[in-house]
């Protein structure tokens, strides 16, 4: 909805038309190699859509395009996104007091997450990168910050998140949160030309070095042992289980890219690299699995390797923008230090996991702050109003009405369709757990589930499936 009302006000008003920027052109790019690479995949369908669970397919990457372009479109001044940040900090407050609630147990956790704190979204690992995004957006804030009551609010910001992506127990988070710090810190002390700041990130630096040497030196005592989230670092080892099954499944996934070098097995697919190249030695660990849990891989699998190199040619435009600054005139902008260290951060956890909208949305906002810093514009857009009889020429008209219609057309059969689909498969899940014997009903539900002729089809014949299997075993 906001894509076509900003299509609308853009047909209007030539000023809220995108400017042109690496980062508009990398991730222009990379949207065409993901087009091209479901189009020429296994498993076109699958691609676009993907399913419930994940939701990554072709569709959601357009809707992450599109809101990006809304964004740098919209958000043109520095006060805008000052804002736009602002209510983005608020929300993450929100979700770090609920995580606290969750760890004292006040607030329940899911059952998936077990003991570790995940918030609303039932995942602790989508918590944790959530909150990492905001940590460093509060550092951020509290070193552009110019009053001290607003040092204050930032600084109290962080140390209520930062606490709360250690409770998710997610050790890709952590450990790439506080080397995203140690490179922060160390970008300020050595690059800085304030020496109290210079000051104080080394001493942050210090801090960091000396925490880990202290964690290395007692890992094996009975404090660290006995607490659930340090012993899960202690216990790293290449004979761990989820280690071991990493190197297992990034095995498995060298082998599908070289069937696939170019554009892939197309998105959502790699379950069909899970099984043509499974591994015994699996039998230990989940009984599937539709992620590589490596970022390389993952896009290795889903675009090939055009598509892995359009995927970090992302990162190279946005470090291009954050540092020609200090290239230039040798000054390092809060910028550039802060954002780096994030994305070091964002890039070493998705090394281990996998992204995720939650992480996509923040990162794509990220993304547009920085397209505004390429280019950015200290002066309001001037606000016009229209004389229709003028402005509003036939082609202008025609065009409007194409976007309205365009609109009505894809919210049904893109969003809501499947949405109605998604409700009555959850009705047909509860009627199972409540009347699954009434076998009759079940099947009716079900119906009505296929009746939409959605993506969701295919999990409702999974859950079919099961159903079938459970009835046939109470008999």
């Amino acid at each position: 909805i906001l894509f076509a009302l900003w299509l609308i006000l853009a047909i209007l008003d030539k000023k809220y038309r995108p400017n042109v920027s690496p980062l508009l052109y990398a991730i222009t790019i990379t949207v065409l190699i993901l087009s091209l690479s479901t189009i020429f995949g296994e498993n076109p369908y699958r691609s676009f859509w993907s399913n419930y669970e994940r939701m990554e397919g072709l569709i959601g990457h357009l809707h992450l395009f599109a809101y990006f372009l809304v964004l740098i479109s919209v958000l043109k001044t520095e006060r805008g996104w000052r804002w736009f940040f602002y209510a983005l900090a608020g929300s993450g407050a929100a979700m770090a007091i609920y995580g606290w609630l969750q760890y004292f147990g006040v607030a329940a956790i899911s059952l998936q997450s077990g003991t570790r704190v995940d918030g609303t979204f039932g995942n602790a690992t989508y918590m944790a990168i959530f909150m990492v995004f905001q940590a460093f957006l509060a550092i951020y804030f509290f070193l552009k910050s110019q009053q001290t009551w607003q040092k204050v609010l930032f600084a109290a910001l962080f140390f209520l998140e930062t606490p709360i992506i250690i409770f998710t127990a997610t050790r890709g988070a952590i450990l790439g949160f506080f080397g995203g710090l140690f490179l922060l810190a160390l970008f300020l002390a050595v690059l800085s030309k304030n020496k109290r700041v210079k000051i104080m990130a080394a001493a942050a630096a210090s801090a960091i070095i000396l925490f880990i040497g202290l964690f290395w030196i007692f890992k094996d005592s009975d404090f660290i042992k006995n607490n659930y989230i340090l012993a899960r670092f202690s216990n790293i080892s290449f004979q761990e289980r989820t280690v071991e099954s990493r190197f297992t499944i990034w095995k498995m996934s060298f082998e599908g890219f070289k069937e696939h070098p170019i554009l892939g097995w197309g998105i959502e697919n790699y379950n069909l690299v899970f099984n043509k190249y499974y591994q015994p030695n699996m039998y230990k660990q989940e009984p599937w699995f539709d992620r590589s849990h490596n970022v390389v891989f993952d896009w290795l699998i889903s675009a090939g390797l055009l598509g892995f190199l359009a995927y970090l040619s992302i990162f190279s435009g946005a470090l291009y923008i954050l540092w020609r600054e200090y290239v230039k005139n040798r000054t390092l902008s809060v910028e550039a230090a802060v954002f780096t260290g994030l994305f070091a951060a964002y890039f070493f956890h998705n090394f281990f996991v996998f992204d995720n909208l939650i992480s996509y949305y923040l990162f794509f906002s990220v993304l547009g702050f920085i397209h505004f810093k390429y280019e950015e514009k200290k002066e309001n857009p001037e606000l016009r109003i229209y004389n229709l009889e003028s402005e509003l020429s036939l082609v202008k008209m025609l065009a409007i009405f194409a976007v309205f219609i365009a609109l009505l057309f894809s919210l049904y059969f893109l969003n809501i369709k499947p949405v109605l689909a998604n409700r009555a498969l959850l009705d047909t899940l509860k009627d199972i757990s409540i009347k699954g014997q009434d076998v009759d009903a079940i099947l009716k539900d079900f119906d009505k589930v296929f009746a939409y002729r959605t993506f969701g089809t295919g999990e409702a014949r999974e859950q079919l499936s099961g159903y079938a299997s459970n009835i046939v075993k109470t008999d």
